[in-house]
């Protein structure tokens, strides 16, 4: 399993680690949204739309760096 990610691009584990942190932060989002608030009418709204575009720019972000970081620790080893 090691050598398996010593041969992952970053490009690949960034992608996997933002998919999957925008992901469950969608969900999470989504069932807080609908025990508050009435859910059609807010995925309607602008702060909805810029709460996932601000997650989506995030979720790269963080997972281009965590990619990075678990690259680098795997190097050490």
């Amino acid at each position: 399993m090691n050598n398996k990610l010593a041969n992952t691009s970053l490009l690949k584990l960034g992608i996997r680690f933002s998919v999957v942190f925008f992901i469950v932060a969608v969900i999470i989002k989504v069932f807080l949204s609908v025990i508050s608030k009435d859910f059609s009418e807010y995925v309607k709204t602008s702060e909805f739309r810029n709460y996932i575009i601000v997650l989506a720019l995030f979720s790269l972000v963080y997972g281009f760096l965590m990619a990075r970081f678990q690259l680098k620790k795997h190097k050490k080893k």
